[in-house]
């Protein structure tokens, strides 16, 4: 824990330094290699603390570098850390789409073999990346915690990115349940700092990427209030990217879905230019630091 008199500077919901937070646990915490930061008071926790609080979700999101070992490994453990607290987990994953739902099914279910599975995965994600999610689907086998795949089609998210919102016909947007796209700022200041120097391009591409991403968001909202209406005894833990995972990516359009959802955010920070973000109380509930 971060004494009191060094936690003033902070005050609650100022900006959290990520860097100046390390340096001081590191004069009041042994090397570990793990440690969890919970941003409500900037204290350090153990992982049991952490999950006494997720078993008050419906919906944990934890982020994730998609070709980032340490963040699946993350991911593994506090999937199972709910699981051997006796709750009743479900697995939400942005690499898949909803409509290979029976494939999930069916490798859950046992009733799929690895070989048919992995191509059902490689339509959906980077085939490259299978042997990081590996562990994680192996082990929702084992333990038969259902999978619910979350994603869309990338054709609708692509034509945003070309041609903005505004490109969409009205079949697209009934489709997707969305009738305008607007960017949060916090959002938009959180993906120029990602981007860097590739948002130098002109505004309006800029504009329709993050456009795009909102789409994602929301349709993987969707689906999420879809899943937590229809099991209401389930906890989801959904797999995303950490710049869909961020409070104001899919978590708020799951606030414009269905209000109310009880949710917490976990974000990762395997990816070295997190140094660099400023993470506010609003932005998440807890950094997972891996030194």
């Amino acid at each position: 824990m971060i004494p009191a008199s060094r936690r003033k500077k902070f005050g609650r919901g100022a900006a959290l330094s990520i860097i100046v937070l390390v340096q001081l646990l590191a004069s009041v915490s042994p090397a570990t290699a793990r440690i969890i930061f919970r941003l409500q008071n900037l204290n350090q926790i153990s992982l049991a603390e952490m999950v006494a609080d997720l078993r008050k979700a419906r919906v944990v999101f934890i982020g994730e570098r998609h070709d980032s070992a340490e963040d699946h490994v993350a991911q593994r453990t506090v999937i199972q850390a709910l699981h051997d607290a006796g709750v009743e987990v479900s697995v939400g994953l942005e690499m898949f789409r909803s409509e290979d739902q029976p494939a999930l099914d069916r490798w859950v279910g046992r009733t799929m073999g690895t070989e048919e599975f992995r191509k059902v995965y490689n339509r959906n994600w980077t085939p490259a990346y299978w042997d990081l999610y590996n562990d994680i689907l192996i082990y929702a086998r084992q333990e038969g915690l259902p999978l619910a795949g979350l994603n869309i089609r990338k054709e609708i998210p692509n034509q945003v990115a070309r041609g903005g919102f505004s490109s969409l016909g009205i079949p697209e947007r009934r489709m997707l349940g969305l009738d305008s796209c607007e960017i949060p700022d916090r959002y938009e200041d959180l993906l120029r700092t990602v981007l860097g120097e590739k948002t130098q391009t002109t505004s309006q591409s800029f504009e329709n990427f993050c456009q795009a991403q909102l789409v994602w968001d929301y349709a993987m909202a969707r689906a999420i209030a879809g899943y937590v209406a229809a099991n209401p005894e389930r906890t989801l833990v959904v797999l995303c990217g950490t710049f869909h995972a961020w409070r104001h990516g899919i978590p708020q359009q799951l606030e414009r879905v269905r209000a109310g959802i009880p949710h917490r955010i976990i974000l990762p920070s395997s990816d070295k230019t997190f140094l660099n973000y400023d993470i506010f109380l609003a932005d998440a509930d807890y950094v997972w630091w891996q030194q």
